[in-house]
């Protein structure tokens, strides 16, 4: 959480994600991601000007790569909605 800018301590990390698990919360989802859907919301955040190096980087990957997931966990706010 603080690479996204969202530091939180990890009880309440876990208390969030139990929330999003449990759906008993409107504010938190949690999401499993592949390695192609993170290439693929990348994508969609680029500019107009993408990278050239990015889109290399992406054809290099290990086949290990492929095989992981990435849990995701989204906090929205009352006026992130």
């Amino acid at each position: 959480t603080l690479k996204a800018g969202s530091y939180k301590k990890f009880d309440v990390f876990v208390r969030m994600l139990v929330s999003a698990l449990s759906r008993n919360s409107e504010s938190v989802f949690v999401d499993v991601l592949t390695y192609s859907d993170l290439e693929i919301l990348k994508a969609r955040k680029r500019t107009a000007s993408p990278n050239k190096n990015s889109s290399m980087t992406s054809g290099t990957v290990s086949h290990k790569s492929h095989l992981k997931r990435y849990l995701i966990l989204t906090y929205a706010g009352e006026f992130d909605k």
